[in-house]
């Protein structure tokens, strides 16, 4: 009997010991548990950071490309600017000098009023069409005047026009810049 009671001793002593040791894997278990539920929460939330932050990173891309875009178009229409004013500015070489050679020829003309043209002829109906045509004459003279300054105003006005377009331009190169920076 003290055999069988030996043994029993020794057989209730392995039974609390593998269920003290169920009982620390149980607890390793549930703490692993907790770590993975853990991990994977902390996984979720990187995840979507990484969207946000790829969803910004889209956008800025987006308005780098659009703003190179503008650049493309902006450089184009300076371009055309530039061309139209260099041709402009040959057209206002000439304009200066027919504007000074019609007033020129006008204050000649003016300074032979009407009187001194009709005592030089003697027929009084040719000095009434010489009349006639010194008034259309200075009629066009004028609106030719008014015309070449028209052409100059216009002239400066893109010259200005094109300016602002270049600025702009250097404008979005370097915001172009700055986004492709950051």
């Amino acid at each position: 009997m003290i055999v069988i009671s030996t043994h029993c001793a020794r057989a209730a002593d392995p039974e609390s010991e593998f269920t003290s040791q169920l009982r620390e894997n149980e607890e390793k278990i549930s703490q692993l548990n907790t770590e993975v539920s853990e991990a994977k929460k902390e996984r979720e939330k990187l995840l979507a950071r990484l969207q946000d932050t790829d969803g910004l990173i889209q956008g800025r891309s987006q308005r780098i490309k659009a703003l190179r875009n503008d650049i493309q178009k902006y450089e184009k229409q300076v371009g055309e600017l530039e061309a139209r004013l260099h041709q402009s500015q040959g057209r206002i070489r000439q304009a200066r000098d027919t504007l000074g050679q019609l007033m020129l020829t006008s204050l000649q003309l003016r300074s032979n009023d009407g009187l001194q043209v009709m005592l030089q002829h003697t027929d009084p109906a040719l000095s009434s069409r010489v009349g006639v045509y010194y008034d259309y004459y200075f009629r066009a003279t004028a609106a030719r005047i008014n015309s070449e300054t028209q052409l100059l105003t216009s002239t400066r006005e893109a010259q200005l026009e094109a300016s602002k377009s270049r600025n702009w331009l250097q404008y979005l190169k370097k915001k172009a810049t700055s986004q492709q920076q950051a």
